[in-house]
């Protein structure tokens, strides 16, 4: 039987449109037909070519919950602050237009958050690629500290960087927007908001449906945009560090990550292009990967992935196409 909220609080669902028009429709669906009624839709068209405005106005008409606003490309950093600013919800969540959610994706997190009195509650997602279905994140339901949602980040265990899959309460924005013409703009984010909450709950159900796409901007070829992971981790870092000492390690392994997962696609650019970008990156990892394999927090993988390096570029990239088709 479906729950009923009554007297339940404004949830703001903001969706970035651009040029998604294949993956529109189903990410709309699953959220017009969510378990908790009370939500109003913003859809963000940023500046679509492909018909995904049209699809937006469509549906605007169907379900007086939907907002329509039409814009010029920024990106989707700007997208996102776009619907923060229209949003008049207690709380918010994000959704990637060409993803989708279970039906009670709001109900859950809303729940997750009045339950343990915190203002910001997280679920696990659900990885689809090639046709393949992998789960993410799954935990005991808990409340973590602060402390320990950011250190859950730095290793990429129990809590996900990402800012989709999360409701907030709104207030936490008054002060945080997600930095403008940066990708990887989560990176530059999450963790302030991490900042400003003594608690975050976590759910042990996956209710987000991450779509990876072979023409996403994470997933195209390297461009000098690319090098933006390692901007935002480290003002990320040195901010954690300056503020929370004790969180050096992860902070380590975080910063080598994003220098290790810049590398798996810098590599197999062709030599003549971005050498500089190449050699910093290279540098980086040569002269800090001794003092992150000492730490046992590390994944298997991290761990392997450093160890590979030292076989130098051609090994790497043959070893690395293996174990993405695996």
């Amino acid at each position: 039987m479906e729950k009923v909220f009554e007297n339940s609080d404004l949830v703001s669902v903001v969706i970035p449109v651009y040029n998604v028009k294949d993956f529109l429709e189903k990410c709309i669906e699953s959220v017009v037909q969510q378990t908790y009624k009370n939500i109003e839709i913003l859809l963000i068209d940023d500046g679509s070519t492909d018909g995904s405005d049209v699809i937006c106005d469509k549906y605007c008409k169907k379900d007086n919950r939907i907002k329509v606003f039409h814009k010029k490309n920024g990106g989707l950093s700007d997208a996102r602050n776009y619907g923060i600013s229209k949003s008049t919800g207690k709380f918010i969540t994000f959704i990637d237009s060409d993803d989708y959610v279970s039906d009670d994706y709001v109900e859950y997190l809303y729940e997750l958050l009045i339950e343990n009195k915190t203002n910001i509650s997280a679920c696990g997602h659900f990885i689809l690629k090639n046709g393949k279905t992998l789960k993410k994140n799954i935990v005991n339901k808990k409340r973590f500290t602060k402390t320990e949602a950011l250190n859950a980040i730095l290793y990429d265990r129990e809590i996900d960087i990402c800012s989709w899959g999360k409701l907030y309460n709104k207030k936490l924005f008054d002060d945080i927007r997600f930095p403008k013409e940066k990708i990887f703009e989560d990176t530059g984010t999450t963790f302030q908001l991490f900042d400003k909450c003594d608690y975050i709950s976590v759910g042990d159900e996956c209710k987000y449906y991450y779509i990876i796409r072979s023409n996403s901007i994470t997933t195209k070829e390297f461009n000098i945009k690319k090098m933006d992971l390692i901007e935002m981790t480290n003002n990320m870092c040195e901010y954690i560090i300056r503020k929370y000492p004790n969180l050096r390690l992860g902070c380590n392994r975080r910063t080598i990550w994003a220098y290790m997962s810049t590398y798996t696609k810098i590599v197999f650019t062709p030599k003549s292009k971005y050498i500089e970008e190449k050699k910093l990156i290279k540098n980086y990892i040569k002269n800090n990967r001794k003092i992150v394999l000492k730490d046992k927090n590390i994944s298997r993988r991290d761990r392997l992935s450093l160890i590979i390096f030292l076989f130098g570029d051609n090994i790497f990239k043959i070893i690395w196409q293996l174990y993405k088709k695996i």
